[in-house]
């Protein structure tokens, strides 16, 4: 099987009996390859919704800088609360295209 990789070689993998430094190599020139490709363009992906089971997010400490409509965001509720809870819990928001709404409520 042909992979094409970042640094524009190809490089072969046996399916029938790869190493892991193989799957390993292979795996780190793809990351590679997609994160040149995104250089610049659009970090976000849409997943369809059929196939995301479970979703964990990381309690942020700030307001992100690139918020933008549909952002889900996790606020830690102590150096970021956007909405002026003081729960003493992390809590969900959706930002909405001009004000964080909460989503667990």
């Amino acid at each position: 099987m042909s992979l094409p990789i970042s640094r524009g070689v190809l490089e072969r993998l046996n399916i029938a009996n790869p190493t892991p430094e193989d799957i390993r190599r292979v795996f780190n020139a793809a990351l590679d390859d997609i994160e040149q490709r995104l250089d610049g363009a659009e970090k976000y992906v849409e997943l369809p919704t059929t196939s995301l089971r479970a979703l964990r997010l990381a309690a942020q400490d700030a307001e992100p800088a690139d918020k933008q409509e549909g952002m889900i965001a996790l606020a830690d509720d102590t150096t970021w609360d956007p909405l002026g809870l003081t729960l003493g819990r992390p809590y969900a928001v959706l930002y909405s295209g001009s004000a964080w709404r909460r989503l667990d409520a």
